[in-house]
């Protein structure tokens, strides 16, 4: 397939000028050249004859222009022109890979080589607004409150028994003579130390619910305190503009399997009751917008 050599109307007005600079092609193009001592070999160029005024400008622009070309390399001599058409003792050759630059022996008068400089492999560029938004918000706080705070173990259910709901029984949840409640203290808490989102253990791993739920009895509804925290904990989010989160813990339900807390976190999602654990989050997200981050670990992975 034959290449295209014409530049763009300006490009080409630019050159015939004599205006274009070696560090004007890098920025436009985004093409360096290697240092003295080192060039680029490889086969399947393609070879273009030159105009004996040419540049090394005018070789980059040639592979510029072309979207298949990323590498290139601008000869002058008859001895290192011999692929080139019409016999030219100047010439640009064109790849369409990158081939490594080595240690060469070749006078920088008679060959330079280069390539057009490649993002790194791996990184895509981040489109979905969504994404961009979220790092964006930046930092995010996690609140552990369960009725494990009132039982001084990190979790609800262990070795097959399970902290009673009436354990939790919260005492000094506001609102205070200025009216602001204690969910309201933990969002201005988050916010003051820059954080754009916080997450609640809306439901923990050993099953304890700090929302009224129709789909267990193991919930702040079976405790003395009988209030709903996670409509209190959005409701101070959105008084006090900051993202709320939900963190729910499927994977070892202990209220429901009753098992030594290492059986139920071998069991995963698929074992402790899917279907309740869904209406869960289900009950919880009717709480907030669409926008709230629903965190679930599921077997020790975040996703």
């Amino acid at each position: 397939m034959a290449r295209c050599t014409l530049l763009s109307a300006s490009l080409a007005l630019v050159v015939s000028m004599g205006l274009l600079l070696l560090s004007d092609v890098n920025a436009l193009c985004n093409m360096t050249a290697d240092p003295s001592g080192y060039t680029r070999t490889g086969s399947d160029y393609t070879w273009l004859a030159m105009p004996q005024d040419a540049t090394i400008e005018d070789c980059m622009l040639q592979c510029c222009v072309d979207a298949r070309c990323q590498a290139f390399s601008f000869n002058h001599g008859a001895k290192v022109c011999t692929q080139a058409p019409s016999n030219a003792t100047v010439c640009c050759a064109l790849k369409d890979a990158t081939p490594p630059a080595v240690p060469s022996s070749w006078n920088k008068s008679e060959v330079v080589t280069g390539a057009k400089e490649m993002a790194p492999a791996g990184i895509p560029k981040l489109t979905d607004p969504r994404l961009l938004d979220y790092l964006d918000m930046g930092l995010t706080q996690f609140m552990h409150f369960s009725v494990t705070t009132f039982g001084n173990i990190e979790h609800d259910c262990v070795n097959g028994k399970c902290l009673p709901a009436s354990m939790f029984n919260p005492t000094q949840m506001g609102p205070d003579k200025n009216g602001i409640t204690a969910t309201d203290q933990w969002v201005l808490t988050a916010k003051a130390m820059g954080a754009g989102e916080i997450c609640l253990t809306a439901h923990h791993e050993g099953g304890f619910c700090l929302f009224e739920t129709k789909f267990s009895n193991y919930s702040v509804m079976q405790s003395p305190y009988k209030q709903d925290i996670v409509s209190d904990f959005v409701a101070s989010c959105r008084k006090h503009g900051i993202r709320p989160c939900f963190y729910m813990g499927p994977n070892a339900n202990g209220y429901f399997t009753q098992y030594a807390f290492g059986i139920m976190w071998s069991a995963r999602c698929s074992t402790t009751h899917p279907k309740s654990f869904t209406m869960h989050k289900w009950e919880c997200l009717q709480k907030c917008s669409p926008t709230t981050v629903l965190l679930v670990v599921c077997g020790g992975i975040t996703t």
